[in-house]
């Protein structure tokens, strides 16, 4: 310790400037740190109260879903009076694409069960409840890049495989089935059949390969929207299951969109929570913007402590000159400017907590009570990581050089 604060007294008489600069520098990279923090978290406690609505967001009992929750964001949209007038699914096909056009990548899945010949309400719910399970057609696809696609969730099967991309691009002939279940309860409109120890679903006058199978006690035979035969019937309700709170534009057109496929058939359109765009947009914005001046402030920090290693260039060479190994140098460089580092970044703290964080929270109000003494620890230990990873890298680079090249190279 006595030659590392013996060291740090060097620099400061013999390098005073750099010295200087180098103080302002890990002042300016800590405040910028802990000021983009509280802007980050800033965002997602006013996303979260300008979110208009709790549907998808909260259990029954009031509890907050994890995004991991398979019902977070998922919601039910009834097509209650179905019985009434009777949709056959070429009629509300083209509701899946036009879906992507409103929601985008935001969708983890759309999923409607249809089926295959029309039943009443009351018989389905016997039957269904009954000794005699009725089997229907399970129409389901995800998002992305402009086009259907596998969903992010709801993929798992027991044996074979899921549908890939290339299948919702073809509108691939294909199925995936609950194999028992169908073998055991086998309709006339759901024939299972096997050829050359190939399976086959025909259903609707449609052939489908099966490629895949279910829990075993599922009665559904899942396909692709566009390999969908056109005149199943369209089921009392369809789940859709989004990643990301849409805006309250998306679900705006969300509703003309239900309303202009479905209009027959629901009493009222589901809710869904909404985020302010606006808010968003600006909050998204501040975090770049703090990403960036981060990203410039340690870029700087870095170019700086480069010309601290090239001014002492000297001292360097003499420590190697006098039996000094790359490592034992590399440790008092590091101890060094981890010790400054230290001590300046309890002092960068100590002024942002006093002095610079009361002007932040006119702007950011929910930050008030962020910076705990628990966060300025968690944020310290990844500040000094950081640290401690780039300056390894500098000052091995430096240390590696013969003490003769040291000595000649210039400012």
């Amino acid at each position: 310790m006595r030659y590392i604060l013996k060291n740090i007294k060097l620099f400061a008489l013999k390098n005073t400037l750099v010295f200087i600069l180098f103080l302002v520098s890990l002042f300016v990279s800590v405040t910028v740190l802990l000021a983009a923090y509280g802007i980050y978290t800033e965002y997602h406690e006013k996303a979260d109260r300008d979110i208009q609505g709790t549907e998808g967001l909260y259990d029954l009992e009031g509890n907050k879903r994890e995004e991991s929750d398979i019902e977070y964001l998922l919601f039910q949209q009834g097509l209650d009076k179905y019985y009434e007038r009777p949709m056959k699914f070429e009629e509300c096909r083209g509701f899946f694409y036009d879906l992507g056009t409103i929601f985008g990548d935001k969708i983890d899945y759309i999923d409607f069960s249809c089926l295959p010949e029309l039943i009443d309400i009351d018989e389905l719910y016997r039957k269904s409840t009954g000794q005699t399970y009725v089997p229907y057609i399970s129409v389901t696809s995800g998002y992305k890049d402009g086009e259907l696609a596998v969903p992010d969730s709801f993929t798992t099967v027991y044996g074979g495989r899921y549908f890939t991309n290339e299948d919702y691009r073809i509108d691939a002939k294909v199925c995936i089935i609950g194999f028992e279940e169908l073998q055991k309860h086998n309709h006339e409109y759901m024939d299972l059949t096997e050829e050359n120890g190939t399976y086959y679903v025909t259903t609707n006058g449609v052939k489908y390969e099966v490629i895949g199978y279910h829990n075993p006690e599922a009665m559904a035979v899942t396909v692709t929207p566009g390999a969908a035969p056109g005149d199943c019937y369209v089921g009392e309700s369809f789940d859709l299951k989004l990643k990301e709170v849409p805006t309250a534009d998306e679900y705006r057109k969300f509703t003309e969109l239900v309303s202009y496929y479905f209009a027959d058939l629901i009493s009222d359109v589901t809710k869904m929570p909404t985020a302010n765009i606006d808010t968003q947009y600006f909050y998204n914005t501040n975090i770049w913007i703090s990403v960036i001046i981060a990203l410039a402030a340690a870029i700087n920090l870095a170019v700086l402590y480069q010309y601290v290693l090239v001014s002492r260039r000297k001292t360097l060479a003499i420590f190697r000159l006098v039996g000094g190994t790359k490592n034992r140098i590399r440790r008092l460089y590091i101890l060094e400017t981890t010790l400054i580092s230290s001590v300046m970044f309890v002092i960068s703290a100590i002024i942002f907590n006093v002095a610079i964080k009361p002007f932040i929270i006119k702007v950011y109000p929910y930050i008030e009570n962020l910076y705990t003494l628990k966060v300025y620890a968690i944020m310290f230990l990844i500040y000094m990581a950081v640290t401690v990873v780039i300056l390894n890298i500098m000052i091995m680079r430096y240390v590696s050089k013969a003490p003769v090249n040291l000595m000649k190279e210039e400012n």
